[in-house]
């Protein structure tokens, strides 16, 4: 919940994404956690660019979410993070049957799909043993976006175009029924980065 002035956790939901937070709080965050662990913030906190070279936390990239999201598997590349066909049993998607259908906030608790979910299905663990790459909310990532951005970019690494005026975002989210194509590893979205949303959130990564 937000009242304009903090943050705070809804009852019941302390296990849930958080949203709501724009692409600059999602940052903010990162710096603050790097700074609680003794680490170097990543962020620039006027004109937010990333330092992607210190041990501090941030946003993925584009690039390094869908790497994560695929969880190893590229040959052949699926749809999603498990194969190419998606139902109610694999991500929390706007008609996927699960507990938290008919509530307010739709999102399901982080890892909900770990084998015990319902409607029942297999742990959705990807290879990296990550949750939610597809489904309950979209994540913020570090880039801007445009539309062209892989026509040109490096093959290795890209960290984004260096103009644009909005942010990526990745995942798709529980608003969406699953017949969609927004559950796709490559499915590209993007967002102005003041703007949050119920249905977007994010994680974050760092270096080793």
């Amino acid at each position: 919940a937000w009242d304009g002035v903090a943050f705070s956790v809804l009852p019941d939901m302390h296990e849930h994404p958080v949203t709501l937070v724009t692409w600059y709080g999602a940052a903010a965050f990162a710096n603050w956690r790097s700074s609680m662990e003794g680490r170097t913030p990543c962020y620039d906190p006027v004109a937010w660019t990333c330092d992607f070279k210190v041990d501090g936390y941030r946003l993925p990239t584009e690039a390094e979410w869908e790497y994560a999201a695929r969880g190893g598997e590229h040959a052949p590349y699926y749809d999603y993070p498990w194969g190419d066909t998606i139902d109610g049993s694999q991500a929390n998607t706007h008609d996927s049957g699960d507990p938290w259908e008919e509530t307010l906030l739709g999102t399901t608790t982080v890892g909900y799909y770990d084998g015990a979910q319902l409607p029942a299905g297999s742990d959705m663990a990807n290879g990296y043993g990550l949750y939610d790459m597809s489904g309950n909310v979209w994540e913020w990532c570090n880039d801007l976006y445009t539309s062209t951005y892989y026509n040109m970019s490096p093959v290795k690494n890209p960290t984004g175009p260096e103009t644009s005026g909005w942010r990526v975002m990745r995942s798709g989210s529980y608003y969406f029924p699953y017949t969609t194509g927004n559950y796709r590893c490559a499915d590209r979205h993007f967002r102005t980065a003041p703007n949050p949303s119920e249905v977007l959130g994010f994680r974050l990564v760092r270096r080793d």
